[in-house]
């Protein structure tokens, strides 16, 4: 699950980068390729931690008897 956290992370870095570098700031420099690369890592990374965070929320502890 975290894997496919993970890769849908990146591609939404990834479209998210696109429309900035394509739509909102046009131009014909090579900087843009450092912010699809970085934004596309930075989707991933943000994606596998919400699926660990989801995924560690999920278990159901015991209740306490004492």
């Amino acid at each position: 699950m975290v894997v496919v956290a993970g890769i849908a992370g990146a591609i939404v870095g990834f479209a998210i980068s696109v429309v900035f570098t394509e739509v909102i700031f046009p131009n014909n420099a090579e900087w843009p390729l450092a912010i699809n690369a970085g934004l596309t890592a930075l989707g991933a990374l943000v994606g596998s931690s919400l699926a660990r965070r989801w995924m560690g929320r999920s278990q159901v502890e015991p209740p306490l008897t004492g």
